[in-house]
């Protein structure tokens, strides 16, 4: 067994194997394990918390050991955690923003945070994040409506009848 893999793990039995062997027990790469089990067993060894790596948790369980040993919080770490409690904590601590982090963060109320800090962006990060794209559905329906009754009054113009069938459409004509 790989216990420090197997640290990381989130699975159920992971978490058993781990509760039996606690000697075993890498608690670097535990620290950032979101299986509740996982929190459960940090709780009990608070001394043994990888802070760094519990700051980037986004487990609710996380967050809350974070709100009550706010000294120990690596604010770097905690930039990039898109649970919205680590985005309060943030918002609460702005001189502590590590905006590169930010950057990388999915959540859209950190993107938000940086639409209002544009010279602090960290365009390397924003760029991989997945969540700045979106869509606007409803205006991109009704700017291509024109398009689409073009599309249809074509498709289904009457020299295309004897291609409806393999368009899938079943059509009997007689």
């Amino acid at each position: 067994i790989n216990w420090h893999m197997l640290s990381q793990n989130s699975n159920e039995e992971a978490l058993q194997l781990l509760k039996l062997n606690p000697e075993k027990i890498d608690w670097n790469w535990l620290s950032g394990n979101l299986h509740p089990e996982a929190l459960k067993l940090l709780q009990l060894n608070l001394d043994k918390i990888n802070w760094h790596m519990l700051s980037q948790n986004s487990n609710e369980e996380a967050l809350q050991l974070l709100r009550l040993n706010p000294e120990k919080i690596d604010w770097h770490m905690l930039s990039v955690n898109s649970h919205p409690g680590a985005l309060q904590l943030l918002q609460k601590n702005p001189e502590k923003i590590n905006w590169y982090w930010l950057s990388w963060n999915s959540n859209v109320d950190a993107l938000e945070m940086l639409r209002e800090n544009p010279e602090k962006i960290a365009w390397c990060g924003l760029s991989a994040n997945p969540n700045i794209f979106t869509y606007d559905y409803k205006a991109m329906r009704e700017s291509h409506m024109e398009l689409k009754q073009e599309l249809i009054e074509a498709m289904f113009h009457p020299k295309n009848i004897d291609k409806f069938e393999s368009w899938g459409f079943g059509v009997d004509i007689e």
